[in-house]
């Protein structure tokens, strides 16, 4: 499952990009929520 793992690593690099460069307070609110979901997906 090591290709699951580099495919949610860099999913969460978009996400954090995408959370640096939201100027709207509700999209960085539903970019928190998702990394939230993946790092729960986690384990």
């Amino acid at each position: 499952m090591a290709t699951g793992q580099r495919s949610n690593d860099r999913v969460e690099e978009q996400l954090l990009e995408a959370l640096d460069a939201a100027e709207n307070r509700e999209v960085r609110y539903h970019i928190r929520e998702t990394l939230q979901h993946l790092h729960l997906d986690d384990g």
